[in-house]
């Protein structure tokens, strides 16, 4: 216990800004990650502006943008724990030189109380300082993950829409039945050359008898 207090008592200024340096760099990261998705789900023409997102991509840009985003998420993941450490660590320094203070008093009790309040000071000042910072990441990367999975989803209705007349295709035409026409029975003349007289030839006859 004496050794953990030691190197909290010792060296957690030293962590603390260790940590805030870290958590800049990965800011930075996850500004750059954020750029760099917008220029794949936006046309070049409308890239500052942001006005329509590029639905027209192709399956390597597809798997491009789902790698972009899941190394954009990590990002800022990593930043956010990062940063929900640093109240913590400024609580260890105080607790490490509130240990460190003599029962019996001495010289050393108000470089002690220092030592905490540096701590405590500082773990703070960064909590609140890159909480700051996450309000100007989060809503770009709530939009930019409503976008990709668009994206994604139209890519897929589509691939799935060009599988249809294919699958469509293979499948083997059925001749339709066409109805049986009735066989017409022709009719036979007996006499070809013998003429009936109509009932008017008939009566002319007739007539002239």
């Amino acid at each position: 216990m004496k050794g953990l207090s030691s190197l909290f008592y010792n060296y957690d200024i030293h962590i603390i800004v260790f940590c805030a340096v870290i958590n800049a760099i990965i800011f930075a990261l996850t500004i750059l990650q954020i750029r760099s998705v917008r220029k794949t789900l936006h046309p070049q023409s409308s890239v500052r502006f942001r006005t329509k997102v590029n639905s027209q991509i192709t399956g390597e840009e597809a798997q491009k943008i789902s790698t972009q985003k899941s190394i954009l998420l990590f990002l800022y993941s990593s930043y956010a724990n990062i940063t929900a450490i640093f109240p913590l660590l400024g609580i260890l320094g105080t607790v490490a030189a509130l240990i460190k203070l003599s029962p019996n008093g001495s010289d050393d009790m108000m470089q002690n109380l220092m030592v905490a309040l540096e701590t405590t000071l500082l773990g703070a000042f960064f909590a609140v300082l890159f909480k700051f910072f996450d309000s100007v990441l989060s809503g770009p990367i709530e939009e930019i993950c409503d976008d990709v999975d668009f994206v994604i989803r139209n890519y897929d209705e589509t691939i799935e829409e060009a599988k249809k007349p294919a699958e469509e295709s293979k499948q083997p035409a059925v001749d339709e039945q066409k109805p049986v026409e009735e066989a017409k029975t022709p009719i036979v003349i007996d006499n070809p050359t013998e003429v009936t007289n109509t009932p008017s030839e008939e009566k002319e006859c007739e007539e002239d008898a």
